[in-house]
């Protein structure tokens, strides 16, 4: 498995993590991810529920090292009843989660952990969502990943 791969599954594991028994306020019923097909519709029962969704990989080379900026859109999902204070608090819990593996956000640097590769996470924006899709709530996280890599020799 490569870096990108490992690096997207440690992220839907992290966002997995985001549960009442955990702490959060959030209790995620399901983190998709390498498996969203077009058309997928989520039930009232599935939500709340993340779409993880992987975004451009810029990548450059210093060295013998590739640097990669990888971004993630991050759409939280939940019933068309959420008030926008729900989902606010509902993205508060993706970051905490992100940012330290936490409920109480008290590792701050626990992004690091994600992977050995990643050396930083950088927020970018909250969309809140403008329209009702299939009658849910969506708010988006946009996030970056920078990860590093060493070049094989041939």
């Amino acid at each position: 498995m490569g870096d990108r791969s490992s690096i997207g599954t440690a992220l839907k594991v992290r966002l997995e993590s985001i549960t009442n028994a955990n702490g959060y306020a959030t209790d995620i019923q399901k983190v998709h991810y390498d498996d969203i097909s077009m058309g997928l519709v989520l039930e009232p029962q599935e939500l709340p529920a993340i779409l993880l969704i992987s975004g451009v990989d810029e990548i450059s080379r210093e060295g013998g090292c590739l640097r990669n900026i990888w971004n993630f859109e991050i759409q939280c999902w939940d019933v068309v009843e959420k008030t926008d204070s729900n989902m606010d608090t509902f993205c508060a819990d993706v970051l905490k989660a992100i940012y330290a593996n936490s409920a109480v956000g008290s590792r701050l640097a626990a992004f690091r952990d994600l992977h050995p590769s990643v050396y930083d996470v950088n927020p970018l924006q909250i969309d809140p969502d403008l329209n009702m899709i299939e009658q849910n709530r969506c708010y988006t996280v946009q996030v970056e990943v920078f990860y590093s890599s060493t070049l094989l020799k041939l």
